[in-house]
Order: C-alpha cells, then sequence, then structure tokens
C-alpha cells in the first residue's frame, strides 16, 4: 500500500461482485469518487505490521493504511 506521509491509504477486495452497491466516479467543478457496498458480517478486525487497520468479512477485505497511535489520535480527540 502506497501513501505519501501523512495520507492514509485504502483497499478493498470484494469476493462477490453482488457486493458492490454503487461506483460513480464524477469529474468538472470538483473531482470525487463514491465507493459503496459491503464486506458482509465482519468475521475479523486487526493490525498487520501496525500500519494497516484489515477489516475481514465474509465478502471481502479493507485494507486501511493507518497506525493504532494515528486512529486512537482521531477517535479520542476532544476537538470532536
Amino acid at each position: 500500500m502506497v501513501k505519501s506521509k501523512g495520507e492514509c491509504a485504502f483497499s478493498i477486495v470484494l469476493s462477490d461482485m453482488d457486493a458492490i452497491k454503487e461506483i460513480t466516479l464524477k469529474a468538472g467543478g470538483k473531482e470525487q469518487a463514491i465507493i459503496e457496498g459491503t464486506i458482509g458480517e465482519i468475521e475479523e478486525i486487526n493490525f498487520i505490521e501496525g500500519v494497516v487497520l484489515q477489516i475481514k468479512g465474509k465478502l471481502g477485505v479493507m485494507d486501511i493504511g493507518i497506525t493504532r497511535g494515528a486512529l486512537d489520535r482521531q477517535a479520542f480527540s476532544k476537538k470532536r
């Protein structure tokens, strides 16, 4: 998973194409991408090598490049 410093990368692998609800790519005034679907019922959540949050579902796997520390800082920030 390649990312620049400060960026949070992600990848999604789906084992069933019916799990995809919508993929929309828009260009023009504002570039935007919407990816919606399901990875199914959650089976397992882990940190891989401390830098990838991996969520495994019955229909696929979502990897998010974020450290546990960064996730904790965002989740428990008093700015919210």
